[in-house]
């Protein structure tokens, strides 16, 4: 002989439909493992957005650094270009004394070989 079904076979969705309610112990757990999932979900949001800042960061002292580098740049070309040019060299020598040369004076050392004479050759 067979077994007769169960009524609740016979309406499958009131197996479905039944509650039980939770211990305080279930309760705490599932409000824990909510907290847990609420608490990574934020971490997994705000990392991302440290990071960001961190390189942001460097991106602006690097930015600094570079400017700064420019700056430096030009005042050594504006400098290089004061030693460059030929009028403010000449001025400058005549400060300091210089005369330009309007004949070649040579140097007599004694004790010489006369092959090393006046010209040089």
């Amino acid at each position: 002989m067979l077994y007769p079904t169960p009524r609740t076979l016979w309406r499958p969705q009131t197996i479905f439909n039944r509650r039980r309610r939770l211990t305080t112990g279930e309760q705490t757990a599932l409000y824990l493992a909510v907290l847990f999932v609420v608490c990574l979900a934020f971490f997994a949001l705000l990392l991302p957005n440290g990071e960001m800042a961190a390189a942001q960061h460097e991106i602006y002292t690097a930015q600094a650094r570079y400017q700064q580098l420019l700056i430096t740049n030009a005042e050594l070309r504006v400098e290089i270009s004061q030693y460059a040019n030929m009028d403010a060299l000449e001025a400058r020598a005549r400060a300091a004394g210089f005369v330009p040369a309007d004949r070649r004076i040579y140097v007599v050392v004694s004790g010489l070989p006369t092959a090393f004479g006046p010209t040089g050759q």
